[in-house]
């Protein structure tokens, strides 16, 4: 998608929803060059500068982030961060976006990111601002900026004449709040894929690689008890990671492994 494309898709909406230029509704702001400020400055004290390899998954991830001295922050008190802004990723690796719901303390921004806020939140919602640098819309501009560029850059000229649809109020903030449990649904999914995954390993480290060793050793369980372990633990982690574990071999050291829809009453058929 190009940019006239996803400027195509703003008519497409309701016509009662209004439309506005970005630069008309939201203050766009960036760290204008570095004022000197070197890399020796960076320490584990003094102000969060939030970089763009700190955002992820929409949001900051605050352990990561370096620090500058107090005054270097005070010199740019205009890209202060606040609770509600929006944070895009101008260089680098483009279009990421966070929206900051929780500022643990002061921050600033480094220069590879621009900082984005409503000018008036009885017109535009910024939790709906962050969901519109989330659709189609904006991800014409980030495409077209990455296939015409050498070095790709978001400018700020560009963004400010993004088209953004304003519908009223109360249908932003519903509208916002779909999108965001969704994210959130996603966010829980993937963390559930990925602790399944460890127990995966887990159990099948303890069958294939480690049992191995106890048979070489002489010692011996009571396969049938493990094996309706196994069964239990198979019921959370069935149709995934597990089951494919659990298929991969026949046999394994001389001993007959059952699939484990097999293991009927903890009782072990040959």
């Amino acid at each position: 998608m190009n940019e006239d494309d996803s400027q195509n898709n703003i008519e497409n909406f309701p016509p009662a929803w209004k439309k506005s230029k970005l630069v008309e509704v939201t203050t766009i702001k960036g760290r204008i060059g570095w004022k000197g400020l070197a890399k020796s400055e960076f320490s584990n004290s003094g102000i969060i500068i939030i970089n763009g390899p700190d955002i992820k998954d929409g949001k900051v991830l605050w352990d990561k982030c370096l620090r500058i001295p107090v005054w270097r922050h005070e010199e740019s008190s205009d890209i202060s961060v606040r609770k509600g802004d929006v944070l895009i990723t101008k260089d680098g690796t483009i279009g990421k976006t966070a929206f900051i719901d929780n500022l643990p303390e002061s921050a600033s921004i480094a220069s590879g990111i621009f900082l984005i806020r409503a000018k008036n939140e009885e017109t535009l919602s910024n939790k709906f601002l962050y969901q519109y640098f989330n659709s189609d819309n904006f991800k014409g501009l980030v495409e077209s900026v990455i296939e015409g560029s050498v070095i790709p850059h978001l400018y700020q000229r560009d963004l400010e004449q993004l088209t953004i649809p304003l519908p009223p109020l109360d249908e932003q903030k519903a509208i916002a709040k779909i999108l965001s449990d969704l994210d959130s649904k996603i966010e829980h999914n993937k963390k559930m894929n990925q602790t399944l995954e460890t127990i995966a390993q887990a159990i099948f480290k303890h069958w294939f690689i480690d049992f191995e060793s106890r048979m070489k050793m002489g010692s011996h369980t009571n396969l049938v008890e493990d094996r309706w372990l196994i069964l239990n633990w198979g019921r959370y982690l069935r149709g995934g990671t597990f089951v494919m574990y659990m298929k991969l071999l026949p046999f394994y050291s001389g001993i007959l492994f059952h699939r484990i829809y097999s293991i009927p009453n903890k009782k072990v058929s040959q």
